[in-house]
């Protein structure tokens, strides 16, 4: 009888420890969120931790979005809480949230005041690839996902698998290559994008130099750099990029534009640091080496 209730006790602990364990993780602010139970009612602050939530499986739990998360397709028919920079906080509180996830670029004053009303928010902050994995095995942790730690072992290694076909290609034989995000003014991922390391990823080189993120340059600075490939990442579908950029005036001067090396990825792929990074490199990868003619997203 005893030994009984010493099984008991001992298995009462060790569902209360590990019950702990399961719902706790740090955010990239450093801030340990902790949780008693698995959260039901999460709002997502913007398109990235939308995509994340719904990758690892908790999508169904998702009760508010921002007006700028489209995918998947499901999250239409979720309430909107307002813009990625100015959320509603009248619109969260009404959804009551048991967790709310959030991104570098929320308003810092609004996730402070959720917080002193009580509500517990996990920031994340991704500066890389690997950044955008640990923010999904992090979120796994915290909402107890029973898929997170599958789909993101998945993602890594779809990733190691163009990683070990790129490093067989020598640096200066890679393509050299612009990704083009607007048109007028001529904007770009510059050095210090997670846009760069997706092309470093897929085996090209970013022509772009300097250390500002989203650089504006000149069609001069592009004719004198010969991009071997013009990728248009518009937040519009480009249908035709060729053409698109055929009717420019002097586009005709660089090399690539002549040779029909310009390609369209979907902007939400490449730009947010989300999942689907994943598949922009794959995606940008099979354009470089295995010279698609059409249009891929």
């Amino acid at each position: 009888m005893r030994r009984n209730v010493l099984i008991k006790i001992l298995l009462l602990s060790l569902s209360l420890h590990f019950s702990l364990a399961d719902f706790k993780a740090r955010d990239d602010r450093g801030k340990l969120i902790v949780l008693k139970k698995p959260p039901n009612r999460i709002v997502s602050l913007s398109p990235a931790t939308t995509e994340m939530l719904f990758a690892i499986g908790v999508g169904n739990r998702v009760v508010g979005v921002t007006t700028y998360c489209n995918y998947p397709p499901l999250t239409k028919n979720i309430p909107k809480v307002g813009g990625f920079i100015n959320p509603s906080l009248e619109n969260i509180v009404k959804l009551k949230p048991d967790l709310v996830v959030a991104m570098r670029g929320n308003p810092l004053s609004l996730l402070q005041r959720l917080e002193k009303m009580g509500y517990p928010v996990f920031a994340l902050n991704p500066e890389s690839v690997s950044d955008v994995l640990k923010g999904m095995k992090k979120l796994g942790e915290l909402t107890g996902s029973k898929e997170a730690k599958r789909v993101v072992n998945g993602l890594r290694m779809r990733l190691e698998k163009i990683r070990k076909e790129v490093e067989k290609i020598p640096y200066e034989k890679r393509p050299k290559v612009i990704i083009e995000l607007w048109d007028n003014p001529l904007i770009v991922f510059g050095k210090e994008s997670i846009g760069d390391e997706v092309i470093e990823l897929a085996g090209g080189r970013n022509i772009i130099e300097g250390k500002i993120a989203y650089p504006q340059i000149s069609l001069e600075s592009l004719i004198e750099k010969q991009p071997d490939v013009i990728i248009l990442a518009h937040m519009t579908k480009v249908k035709d990029p060729l053409k698109e950029v055929k009717r420019r005036a002097n586009w005709d001067k660089l090399k690539a534009v002549r040779e029909g090396k310009v390609y369209a990825i979907e902007a939400d792929i490449i730009d947010r640091p989300g999942p689907r990074l994943i598949q922009a490199i794959e995606t940008l990868h099979k354009i470089l080496y295995q010279k698609e003619k059409t249009n891929l997203k």
